[in-house]
């Protein structure tokens, strides 16, 4: 809800790139600390170019601390699975060649993301310095790698990383270095000695942010439970914006800087607000469930945010309203300068975009990674773009203004430029028929087992078996393991009637509305060939591009009123997709035979009620007797089918 305008008009700034330690030698455009030189997530003062060409390539261990430029070397953080070593590596920026190295015992955690090291480094003058999952902060000479300090507070300060570790990363303001690691603390930059520590505060995942309040310095330290405003010199809390909407809770997202305000935002449930400091306390502007931020969070460029919403890339304006969002990029991360953003897909895949409120305009789009997911911004550093995955593949990339390259899928505007006419929605329907076996192959299919890998990607799952049994027409059961070190499996059916979802974790639910209609629509696997019979209005809208792919557009409207958009290849015929604005967005590929007929061997889907991102890697196929007892209701089921019904 809006508040009256602040009677204290409060100015936050963002530490400029001088506050670093003082002048760390860098170059303009360098980027020496997690979110860059401004802790904006911006790239400064240096031309890129949409197109660009990959320079190296190097394996730096498991994580998602992002690399760090300055100076013409690049610093990464990685863990070491077999020897149980975390890794910091200084390579040459222009060829990835090692430098020099420094390890020492480090350990993985957090095994169902597959874990690895979090926390960024940051450059400070002749020092690079880092912070590890388990609460060290260790400090090298950028030269060489020798040991400068390693601060060790975890017993003295009861220092507890939980299970996930430590994900906070160090930031550099004059002499001292700040990190939250539960609590926040200031060190001595040459030494590593504790100035102060605030009091615990459960800040376990988000770097403190650098604030001024007239002539007085503050600290933003974003936990589990708030946004607390931190006096600098010695860490006393000033004032508190409680932020904890739901059990749900992981506020991970670093807080941006707006004007006189400053944004925080989180998943799970709970959205976003724009808080300010007034009558001697913290306040929202407003809150919104618009932007839900997992991880990276959002950088702010000419008074328009961008980010990820679960699994929607989004752009919000200072009213917190949506402007755009864009579907199929999983729950990626973003960062931007020179009036672009660089996006990078939870699959793997860099866009290059126009930072514009008005409309997401797609300049180009390279596949990087077959693999792990990548939740970690990318770096931008003088022209180059360096993004990684979570299974230690870093890749650098030249976009220099000067630099050519070509090396991107068509966007939909190149792929619109032919001049072949579009087929007929029947058309389509009927090739793509044709292609999976044929109309008698089909109906031939009574019942099957579906077995494979599932990825749940946008929250980092390693791979987990799945079972889906199908019985026609609409009657589907899948099965996904929990991953370890959880136990169980979670179950979501379609029974022909009602849909339902047994959870071992968050409870059994009766589905309804949009989440219904998308098992409904899921439940009937050869729905197509039916052809336009389940559709009131069908239109070929053209040729795009979708999943990377060159495809035709159909628009759709259901009996009932549902828009949705299908996508065939143009080349195969074969079905690549569908979505609709509150329907999971799924992408089907690899299509291959099984039992007389063709299935997508890849499918992902993108939900947007959680925001999760699946992938269903299809290996097995077989014919099953029907088995009556996998589509039974609970008890819990049938009541609360009854009581829907009864209204």
């Amino acid at each position: 809800m809006r508040t009256s305008r602040a009677r204290l008009i409060v100015a936050f700034l963002v530490s400029p790139a001088g506050g670093l330690g003082g002048d760390p030698g860098g170059d303009p455009g360098d980027w020496p600390q997690w979110r860059g030189a401004h802790g904006d997530g911006l790239s400064h003062d240096v031309a890129w170019s949409e197109n660009g060409r990959t320079l190296w390539t190097t394996e730096i261990g498991l994580g998602y601390s992002q690399p760090v430029v300055s100076a013409g070397r690049v610093f990464t953080y990685g863990h070491d699975a077999q020897r149980s070593k975390d890794m910091l590596r200084a390579l040459e920026l222009d060829s990835g060649r090692e430098l020099w190295r420094q390890e020492w015992a480090g350990e993985l955690r957090d095994f169902q993301h597959e874990g690895g090291t979090l926390s960024t480094p940051a450059v400070a003058g002749e020092l690079v310095i880092v912070g590890t999952n388990l609460g060290l902060v260790h400090a090298f000479h950028v030269a060489d790698g020798r040991p400068r300090w390693t601060a060790d507070q975890r017993e003295k300060l009861g220092l507890d990383p939980g299970y996930y570790g430590f994900a906070g990363s160090p930031i550099v303001d004059g002499g001292e270095v700040l990190i939250s690691l539960d609590r926040t603390l200031a060190l001595k930059t040459e030494t590593g000695e504790l100035l102060w520590a605030s009091e615990p505060l459960e800040a376990l995942y988000t770097t403190p942010v650098l604030v001024h309040e007239g002539e007085r310095s503050l600290v933003g330290a974003f936990s589990q439970q708030a946004l607390h405003f931190l006096e600098r010199a010695s860490g006393k809390e000033l004032a508190r914006f409680p932020w904890h909407k739901s059990d749900r809770l992981v506020n991970a997202a670093t807080p941006v800087i707006v004007g006189a305000r400053v944004f925080v935002s989180s998943a799970y449930d709970h959205g976003c607000a724009l808080v300010e400091l007034a009558d001697g306390g913290a306040r929202s502007v407003w809150e919104s469930r618009a932007m839900k931020s997992k991880m990276a969070g959002c950088v702010l460029v000419d008074g328009a945010l961008y980010g990820f919403d679960e699994s929607l890339l989004e752009c919000l304006d200072l009213d917190g309203q949506e402007r755009w969002r864009v579907r199929g990029l999983g729950n990626g991360a973003v960062s931007g300068g020179d009036g672009k953003l660089a996006v990078l897909s939870s699959s793997g895949e860099l866009i290059v975009a126009r930072a514009s409120a008005s409309a997401f305009e797609e300049l180009s789009r390279v596949a990087l990674f077959d693999g792990g997911v990548c939740w970690t911004p990318p770096t931008i550093a003088g022209g180059r773009i360096l993004a990684r995955n979570n299974r230690g593949t870093l890749v650098c990339r030249d976009h220099r203004a000067s630099a050519t390259g070509t090396n991107h899928t068509a966007t939909a505007a190149s792929v619109a430029a032919t001049a072949e006419a579009p087929p007929t929605a029947d058309a389509l329907f009927e090739r793509h028929l044709a292609a999976i076996g044929g109309k008698e192959a089909v109906a031939k299919l009574g019942a099957l087992r579906l077995s494979g890998t599932y990825e749940q990607r946008s929250v980092g799952f390693v791979p987990v078996p799945y079972e889906i049994r199908w019985a026609a027409p609409d009657r589907r059961r899948v099965q996904v393991q929990l991953p370890p070190p959880l136990e169980g499996h979670v179950v979501r059916v379609h029974d022909g009637v009602a849909a339902f979802e047994l959870n071992p974790r968050r409870g059994d639910r009766l589905f309804d509305g949009a989440e219904e209609r998308e098992e409904r629509t899921g439940a009937r696997l050869f729905a197509l060939a039916e052809g336009a019979a389940p559709y009131a209005e069908l239109a070929v809208a053209g040729p795009v591009a979708y999943d990377g792919r060159d495809c035709w557009r159909v628009d759709a409207k259901t009996h009932d009123g549902a828009q949705r958009s299908l996508y065939f290849e143009r080349a195969s015929g074969f079905f690549a997709g569908r979505e609709a604005t509150d329907e999971a967005a799924v992408a089907c590929s690899d299509y291959r035979a099984f039992v007389g007929v063709k299935l997508a061997t890849r499918e992902r889907c993108f939900r947007p009620v959680d925001g999760i991102e699946e992938t269903f890697h299809l290996e097995a196929v077989s014919v099953e007797p029907v088995d009556e007892t996998l589509y039974a209701r609970p008890e819990a089921i049938e009541r609360a089918l009854a009581e829907r019904n009864a209204k």
